[in-house]
C-alpha cells in the first residue's frame, strides 16, 4: 500500500510576514496541512503509522457517543470521527482504530469507531486526551476495516496543527525495546540512515560512496553500547534500516536506506543495553 500523500503545505509565520530559510528555525512556530488518505483496499493490510502535529489542529467533534457533538476535550475518539471521513456510507461494524503505545506496559492501547445502524459507538482503553505531553510527541498507529458487504473505503482526511518552538525532544531509552516515533512535518530529515546517525552533510558524509554513513554518532544509534538499533516504516508491509557496531570505530549497516514521508510515523527497535538517546530532529 502506498502512504497515499495527498497533498502538503506549510507556512512559517513571524511577526511581519512569511519567513523562508534552508537553515533550523528553533523559535518558529509552523503550521501545517496535509490531506492524505486512510483507505481500506481488499488484499492489503490497512494499516497506517501516523505522526500529528506537536498542537494539534483535531476538531472536538465527538462526545464519545457521537460524530456531531463535541465534548470540551481532544481526544482518540474526535482522531476518529476526523480520520474516517468515509465512514457515512458503511452498513455497519468497525471502521478505524487508533493504537497508541503505553511505554509504561509496553503494549498498545487503542480505541475503535463503530457504525452501528444509523449511529456510531467507541470502544477501547485509549480514552486519554491527545494533547497531553506523552501522548502529543509519539507516532500512532491507525488501521482500517469496513464491513464485509461495503465497497474498498476512501478516507480523505486533511490533518492541520503547527510546531511547538518549546519543544525539547524525546528521551529514547530501553523501558521499552520498541517506540513509535513522531516525525515533524518540516524536518529536515529525509531518510532512514538521518533517522539513525543525524544530518547527512552536517553530522556525517558518505565519502566512500557507498551508501552508508562515515560517522553514526548524532542520531538516534547508540555509539557508547553499539547495540543494534532499526528504524522501520510501513508501507504494506515493514521495511527497516539497521545499525550496530563493528570492529573498534565502525558501524555496520543492514536493510533499506528509505526515504521519509510528513506524517508518517516511525517504528524505532533497539536491543538491550541501549543507553538512550535524545530524538530532536532538526526542522526548517
Amino acid at each position: 500500500m502506498s502512504r497515499r500523500l495527498l497533498s502538503t503545505a506549510a507556512a512559517l509565520m513571524l511577526a511581519g510576514g512569511v519567513y523562508l530559510s534552508s537553515g533550523t528555525a528553533e523559535a518558529s512556530n509552523m503550521g501545517f496541512k496535509l490531506e492524505r488518505s486512510f483507505s481500506f483496499v481488499t488484499g492489503e493490510q490497512n494499516l497506517y503509522l501516523v505522526s500529528f502535529p506537536l498542537f494539534n489542529g483535531l476538531g472536538d467533534v465527538s462526545d464519545g457517543a457521537s460524530c456531531s457533538a463535541g465534548d470540551g476535550v481532544i481526544d482518540a475518539n474526535d482522531a476518529l470521527c476526523d480520520l474516517a471521513t468515509d465512514k457515512d456510507t458503511s452498513l455497519g461494524g468497525a471502521l478505524m482504530t487508533i493504537q497508541r503505545l503505553n511505554e509504561t506496559s509496553c503494549l498498545f492501547e487503542g480505541r475503535t469507531l463503530l457504525k452501528v445502524g444509523p449511529g456510531f459507538t467507541f470502544i477501547g482503553a485509549f480514552t486519554d486526551e491527545l494533547t497531553t505531553p506523552e501522548n502529543r510527541e509519539v507516532g500512532y498507529f491507525v488501521n482500517v476495516n469496513k464491513n464485509d458487504n461495503d465497497p474498498d473505503l476512501e478516507n480523505r482526511a486533511v490533518i492541520v496543527g503547527s510546531h511547538d518552538p518549546s519543544w525539547a525532544g524525546k528521551m529514547i531509552t530501553n523501558d521499552c525495546p520498541f517506540t513509535v516515533l513522531n516525525l515533524p512535518y518540516h524536518t529536515m530529515y529525509r531518510t532512514a540512515n538521518e533517522i539513525l546517525c543525524g544530518l547527512e552533510g552536517v553530522d556525517w558524509v558518505d565519502a566512500d560512496m557507498n551508501g552508508n554513513p562515515d560517522t553514526c554518532d548524532a542520531g538516534l544509534f547508540d555509539p557508547v553500547s553499539g547495540v543494534s538499533v532499526t528504524t522501520q516504516a510501513f508501507d504494506n508491509g515493514f521495511q527497516g534500516r539497521s545499525a550496530f557496531a563493528g570492529g573498534p570505530g565502525t558501524v555496520i549497516f543492514i536493510g533499506t536506506n528509505f526515504d521519509l514521508t510528513p506524517g508518517d510515523a516511525y517504528l524505532f527497535n533497539m536491543n538491550a543495553g541501549y543507553l538512550g538517546r535524545m530524538y530532536t530532529p532538526p526542522h526548517f
